[in-house]
C-alpha cells in the first residue's frame, strides 16, 4: 500500500470491508496511543486515512482502540479498548455504523472479560468472532478420581498452559439484539 496509507511506523491490525476500504490501528498522535482509522478505497485508489474517533465522550485519559475488525458492510466494527498502563485487562467493544459515522460503543460482552479477548477478527460469515487468549479454565480438584485428575493434568499440560490460543463466537446473538440481524453482514 502506498505511503498515503502507511503515514506512520506503528500501523496495524488491518481488517478490509467487502468495497476494500482497509481499517487499521495506529498510534500517531504525541502520547503515542492507538486510535482506529478507515482508508476508503475511492476509484481504485485509497483516501488520506480518517479517525474514526471511537472513544466514547467521557472515556479515561489514556484511552486507545486497537485491532478493529470490521463487518464486510461496514455496519459494525468491533475493536479491543483500553488505558494504557492500567491493571485493567482491555475489552472488547462494538459499535455501529449511525449514518456517516459510528454509535457509542458499548463494551462487547463482560462475560468474555475473563478471557482477556486479543485481536479480534471476523470470519468471512461476518458473524463469527475469532479472537486470541491465554485463558485457562478452572479445575476442580477436590474429589476426583485418580483417572480424573490425570485427564485433568494432561488438559492443563496441553492446552491450559497460559500459551495464547484461538477462541470463536457467534455474533449473531448480539447482531440480533441490536436489530441488525446477520443480513446486515452479507
Amino acid at each position: 500500500m502506498d505511503s498515503i496509507v502507511n503515514f506512520g511506523g506503528h500501523i496495524y491490525a488491518p481488517s478490509v470491508s467487502a468495497n476494500q476500504d482497509v481499517y487499521f490501528s495506529s498510534a500517531d498522535n504525541p502520547q503515542h496511543l492507538f486510535h482506529v482509522y478507515r482508508a476508503r478505497r475511492v476509484h481504485g485508489e485509497y483516501a488520506k486515512p480518517v479517525e474514526l474517533k471511537l472513544t466514547p465522550t467521557g472515556a479515561p485519559a489514556g484511552m486507545e482502540e486497537l485491532d478493529p475488525a470490521v463487518a464486510p458492510d461496514e455496519s459494525f466494527v468491533l475493536f479491543s479498548a483500553g488505558v494504557r498502563g492500567s491493571p485493567q485487562p482491555y475489552h472488547l467493544y462494538l459499535a455501529f455504523r449511525d449514518g456517516a459515522g459510528w454509535t457509542t460503543p458499548v463494551d462487547f460482552d463482560p462475560a468474555l472479560d475473563p478471557y482477556e479477548p486479543d485481536c479480534p477478527q471476523l470470519g468471512p460469515d461476518g458473524t463469527t468472532l475469532y479472537f486470541t487468549s491465554k485463558y485457562t479454565g478452572p479445575t476442580q480438584w477436590a474429589r476426583r478420581s485418580r483417572g480424573e485428575t490425570e485427564r485433568d493434568l494432561a488438559r492443563d499440560r496441553a492446552w491450559d498452559n497460559g500459551v495464547t490460543h484461538i477462541w470463536t463466537l457467534s455474533l449473531v446473538p448480539w447482531l440480533q439484539a441490536h436489530g441488525h440481524g446477520t443480513a446486515a453482514t452479507k
